[in-house]
């Protein structure tokens, strides 16, 4: 009986971790290639750091410019490790958002399951359905931001058992979690920070309430956990700072700070993107967690909500670009289910059925309202099969020191994929320099490749158009013109 049972968890948990895993794939179904603007922008800084070995020298796609004070530098070594480690080709590379997606899971299960292995399954689920979206990204892109899906239930997980066992050995992780999610993407580090904070401001309540009651044994052990906290956080950040400082110094508080910006001119109403339903299920969740004291999650979407508050009124917000937020407060809120799943689950007696029914209910209109914001066809594609199969050629069969000028959009792709300069490349933001390079080329594809003097000036080799005529440019294959001069 106790071996049915054991497989039978053993199943929904297979079953559980396959659909959080289809989810994240569904995108490439129909669509083998990265499909974001800034996936490209990563992978082509780790394929760089791949042929320079090491971080060196580093420059744009186009050559021109270098790239200094890299603010995501873990997520480009991450990158980069894979390829060395797995020989993975940059055609694979659709398969490490999964990668980022079973250690969310992993993480998510162990630290939940203390509650109940069905709330654990349900948190899987429920963080699996938080959208990807193009203005916020999200799990299904190769974007620094998956590491918070890995960050915020293993800081939780952390916390959690130093809060039963303050000894040294439940210290240690925190310094590779922290350190790590500050490297891949700094916002994910403070929003692991922020929950890390959210323990601190707790702890010093307890702190005044047992001095002021005066329990000295009490107090003293408060005291000690929050020098603790505070001198592994430190740890941390001076491993840290040493990378961020040129930046810092250069920009000082600007490093920090996010505008608004113009494609969330309209922001999303949250429950729209994170479902009704879901929101349900974790509004029962925060309401137990405050009814029993456990206020560590509840005081951390507090402090996110302020954040958020100030990004609305004042149009700019510190550490945290304001899409990021919605996907920090989405996990907290999903584990905020999961506690609610556990707590609904806890009725006994003529309640307990009533309860099942209330949590299958809840979970599989979540599911029903959440899957069509996963549909792979809402996302826009830099490029198709034929360009895929021409930049291949292009990497087998011109030199590698060759400068392609191809549409600006497109260009992201070759850059992968062909190994060679482009012209120009659309930018992951607002940029003068780069932009008129972008304009420039389009224009001259748009003229149909007829400005001779332009392909001199700019020193290009090859031309990826189908729509050219210019005599100084021969065709050697569909759509690829090598620049020719008598």
């Amino acid at each position: 009986m106790r071996d049915g049972k054991n497989l039978l968890i053993i199943g929904c948990i297979i079953v559980t971790m396959l659909f959080a895993l289809i989810l994240n794939l569904s995108p490439h179904f129909y669509y083998p290639y990265p499909l974001h603007v800034d996936e490209y922008i990563h992978l082509e800084t780790a394929k760089q750091i791949l042929e320079k070995e090491g971080l060196n020298n580093l420059t744009d796609p186009t050559g021109r410019f270098q790239q200094t004070n890299d603010m995501e530098i873990g997520e480009h070594i991450f990158l980069a490790e894979i390829f060395i480690w797995t020989n993975m080709k940059m055609s694979n590379a659709i398969f490490i958002p999964a990668i980022f997606s079973i250690f969310s899971m992993l993480i998510t299960y162990i630290y939940l399951r203390r509650f109940s292995k069905i709330s654990a399954l349900a948190a899987i689920i429920l963080i699996a359905l938080i959208p990807t979206t193009v203005g916020f990204l999200g799990e299904k892109f190769i974007v620094p931001v998956n590491i918070s899906f890995i960050a915020i239930p293993g800081v939780l997980f952390l916390l959690d058992r130093f809060e039963r066992d303050s000894s040294v050995k439940n210290l240690i992780p925190f310094i590779p979690l922290i350190t790590f999610s500050l490297l891949v993407h700094p916002p994910s580090g403070f929003a692991a920070l922020t929950i890390i904070l959210a323990y601190l401001i707790l702890l010093a309540y307890i702190y005044l309430k047992t001095l002021h009651l005066n329990l000295k044994e009490e107090n003293r052990k408060t005291r000690e956990k929050i020098l603790k906290i505070l001198l592994i956080s430190a740890i941390s950040f001076a491993i840290v700072i040493q990378i961020f400082l040129p930046s810092l110094l250069s920009k000082g508080v600007e490093a920090g700070t996010f505008a608004k910006q113009s494609y969330l001119d309209d922001i999303i109403y949250f429950p729209n993107y994170f479902g009704i339903f879901p929101l349900m299920l974790a509004g029962i969740g925060i309401f137990f967690l405050i009814y029993r004291k456990n206020l560590l999650i509840p005081l951390s979407l507090l402090l996110l909500l302020i954040d958020l508050i100030a990004y609305i009124h004042f149009q700019k917000i510190f550490l945290f670009p304001f899409g990021r937020i919605y996907i920090y407060i989405s996990i907290l809120l999903s584990i905020s289910a999961a506690i609610g799943v556990y707590e609904i689950l806890k009725f006994r007696g003529k309640f307990f059925r009533v309860g099942i029914v209330v949590v299958i209910l809840l979970i599989s209109l979540s599911i029903y309202e959440q899957l069509p914001k996963h549909s792979p066809y809402q996302y826009y594609h830099i490029m198709d099969d034929n360009d895929y199969e021409n930049f291949a050629w292009m990497k087998e069969n011109t030199p590698k020191d060759s400068r392609i000028l191809a549409d600006s959009w497109k260009s992201k792709g070759l850059v992968i994929f062909a190994e060679r300069k482009t012209y120009s490349y659309y930018p992951t933001g607002p940029s003068k320099k780069i932009l008129y390079y972008c304009e420039s080329g389009d224009k001259f594809l748009r003229n149909k490749c007829n400005d001779s003097e332009f392909l001199i000036n700019n020193s290009i080799n090859y031309v990826y158009s189908c729509n050219c005529k210019n005599e100084n440019l021969t065709e050697i294959r569909k759509c690829i013109f090598e620049v020719i001069w008598c």
